[in-house]
């Protein structure tokens, strides 16, 4: 019998080696991604930066704000950049300086000054203001 290279017997030769190194081959891949840890995914969580503008109260919408200044000293003052500023309890005076400011002052405000700018102020009913475009008592 004289056979084709490639033909019914080179098929079946290659059947043969297929058929033998399967196991071999699933066996090592098995080994393999067992060996592999995945780390747990976040995928369901979200992250959001969050910038001043963020954080601001919505009176003071019309000010974009990219510095936040906080404290709770006896006189708090703001940056001669656009600011947000949020006194804590203590604060007696605020001072926005330069800037368009939100100034928002705790129970304890006692006076705000807004400073040069377009300056949103909001404060206690007993506050006095002063250089502030807008005022919000509450």
């Amino acid at each position: 019998m004289n056979h084709q290279p490639g033909g019914r017997i080179g098929f079946k030769r290659w059947l043969v080696a297929a058929l033998l190194l399967a196991p071999i081959m699933v066996g090592t891949l098995s080994a393999t991604t067992a060996a592999n840890t995945v780390p747990n995914t976040r995928l369901g969580e979200t992250t959001q930066v969050t910038g001043t503008t963020e954080l601001r109260p919505y009176v003071c919408f019309l000010v974009v704000t990219t510095n936040l200044v906080t404290g709770t000293g006896n006189t708090l003052i703001g940056t001669n950049k656009s600011d947000l500023i949020l006194s804590g309890s203590g604060t007696r005076t605020i001072s926005g300086k330069q800037g368009n400011d939100c100034v928002v002052g705790g129970a304890s405000v006692r006076n705000i000054q807004g400073g040069a700018g377009y300056d949103v102020c909001i404060g206690p009913q007993s506050a006095s203001f002063e250089d502030c475009e807008s005022i919000v008592r509450r």
